[in-house]
């Protein structure tokens, strides 16, 4: 439930160019794996965004997504 409440929220909170990205798979995933993060962790959450927009090729983009989901995932809250 917390889980799609997060979801819910962060695409409420998105400005027009990440509604525009939305086609990006790890775009998508990421901003799924940051709105699990606890709100202590919102300065991380960003860092993984930003990184995510310096890489290129959707190989490294996607692998990188989903390392941050893993580390989303067992990160205690």
């Amino acid at each position: 439930m917390g889980a799609a409440v997060a979801l819910v929220r962060r695409r409420l909170l998105a400005d027009p160019a990440d509604r525009a990205r939305r086609g990006d798979l790890a775009a998508r995933l990421l901003g799924w794996a940051v709105g699990l993060l606890a709100a202590q962790r919102d300065e991380w959450g960003q860092a993984m965004v930003g990184e995510l927009d310096r890489l290129d090729g959707p190989t490294k983009r996607r692998r990188f997504a989903v390392g941050c989901v893993g580390a989303a995932v067992v990160t205690p809250p």
